[in-house]
């Protein structure tokens, strides 16, 4: 019994060292990364707090979480989980620390790298999702994020105090104009955008944006919208699919009372999947396209 609990212990031993020195190898890799994207090497409080970011950035990795606790992980601090926590919240919330110099740079050289992924890769699209979620009790974030992995990459965001639908159609169309600035630029020419959204992101506005932006679109909208075809008003939930079908596809619809052109309606019900029907607007001309996409 005792050669079994000795084998037991080194075997714990040796697997905390490995653990350690995998972290270590990740701190000193994520590192490496960061100080090379400065002219020269960064020194005191700037040095520490690129260490600081190192760490939070490598407990984020092997956590794969953005939770402070986890975030607070990567610190190679000798000091408890609760102060690394409270460490990453300082870090967060100092004025020092800024999207400028914190977030973006480090966000372009991954978008150039995950871009060129996509292109070896022959992907022809990359996605934008536009949202608003609660963020904490009283505040609300809008945010425009690149799809990739079944995960959102956030590119910009704005935080608000109160819900998620206090947010207006013009800070709809600043958060995207700000994602588009920092997207376009990097993409081939021959690789297309496409935006998708919730129902509150159905403005005429909007739509117009992707579309001097070169950008295809999929949007939610109500099923009270105004539309007309052929001077004949409707609204879609006084429509909806044959039974044989799972969706209606109705071309070049006017959107709503300002009958804004050249816009393609979806009527999308599949009864297996959904339980009321999803309406969509798109500049897309496949229904199924724009189905796959939302």
């Amino acid at each position: 019994m005792g050669k079994k609990l000795e084998k037991v212990g080194d075997f714990r031993v040796t697997k905390q060292i490995k653990t350690t020195y995998s972290m270590k190898s990740l701190f000193k890799k994520v590192n490496d990364f960061l100080l090379s994207t400065y002219s020269k090497e960064p020194q005191g409080h700037c040095k520490t707090r690129i260490n600081n970011l190192t760490g939070f950035v490598t407990g984020m990795i092997r956590k794969g979480s953005s939770h402070l606790s986890d975030i607070g992980s990567g610190l190679p601090k000798n000091i408890d989980a609760n102060s690394k926590t409270m460490a990453a919240k300082r870090f967060i919330a100092s004025k020092h620390t800024n999207y400028e110099v914190h977030y973006f740079p480090f966000l372009v050289t991954f978008l150039e790298g995950l871009i060129s992924t996509f292109i070896q890769n022959s992907k022809e699209e990359v996605i934008l999702v536009i949202d608003g979620s609660q963020m904490g009790k009283n505040n609300a974030a809008l945010a425009v994020s690149l799809v990739w992995k079944k995960r959102g990459i956030p590119l910009c965001w704005l935080v608000r105090e109160g819900g998620k639908g206090h947010f207006c159609e013009e800070d709809h169309i600043t958060i995207l104009q700000k994602a588009f600035g920092i997207i376009l630029p990097l993409l081939p020419a021959s690789m297309k955008v496409v935006v998708l959204g919730d129902g509150e992101f159905d403005g005429i506005d909007l739509q117009k944006l992707c579309l001097n932006k070169g950008a295809d679109y999929a949007l939610r909208t109500a099923c009270n919208t105004i539309l007309y075809r052929e001077q004949e008003v409707f609204q879609g939930k006084n429509i909806s699919p044959k039974p044989e079908h799972d969706c209606l596809f109705i071309e070049n619809v006017e959107f709503t009372k300002k009958r804004f052109k050249y816009v393609n309606y979806l009527c999308w019900h599949n009864q297996k999947r959904h339980k009321d029907p999803i309406f969509l607007i798109s500049n897309l001309g496949c229904p199924r396209a724009i189905m796959d996409y939302y």
